[in-house]
């Protein structure tokens, strides 16, 4: 890699740093380019050479946490044992919670943007609902598709993860026992 290249990829993560500090504070609507920039340090002009818009920005956050659940998912043993996939989406929306919001809250403003990120997470959630398919095959009996079932599960955990005053382990067997008793009826 080029210094150039080098520069231009610490601007960028600057930026994404700078960008999910001040909509953890500010919330998506409450945020502005400008806000961005200023938590970065860097200038507008900046801002403007890495991302087109604050749709961009957001877009760029949500192809970051796709990959981390895709770099946790690889550690996940295949099977129909559904805790360790909910214990995937419980850390990504742990970790990810300020920028997960921000995206949900600009989805309410714009719903061009609202579609693309439902066509995003459904392509992106898609392997998920394999398990989901190995789940059906052996008895338990979806609420939907195996893909609508994988996103309403994706829903009920960030739910859960944003409402649980507990500890991370006590939310995750609640959550555990809520889908198991639910879905699969144990």
């Amino acid at each position: 890699m080029s210094r150039r290249q080098e520069n231009t990829a610490r601007l960028r993560a600057e930026l994404l740093d700078a960008a999910r500090t001040v909509l953890s504070v500010r919330g998506y609507v409450g945020t502005s380019v400008a806000d961005i920039a200023t938590e970065s340090g860097h200038s507008h002009a900046e801002f403007d050479e890495q991302f087109d818009s604050m749709e961009a920005v957001l877009l760029a956050l949500a192809e970051e946490i796709a990959a981390d659940s895709d770099a946790i998912a690889t550690r996940t043993p295949a099977g129909t044992d559904i805790g360790p996939y909910l214990q995937v989406l419980w850390q990504v929306h742990s970790r990810h919670r300020a920028a997960l919001d921000a995206l949900d809250e600009a989805a309410l403003v714009d719903r061009d943007f609202a579609a693309g990120m439902r066509d995003f997470w459904a392509v992106h959630l898609k392997p998920w609902s394999v398990t989901l398919e190995r789940l059906a095959e052996s008895g338990a009996t979806l609420p939907g598709s195996p893909l609508f079932t994988t996103l309403l599960l994706d829903t009920i955990t960030r739910e859960f993860v944003s409402s649980w005053e507990g500890t991370d382990p006590d939310g995750l067997a609640a959550l555990t026992r809520f889908v198991e008793s639910g879905l699969l009826g144990d």
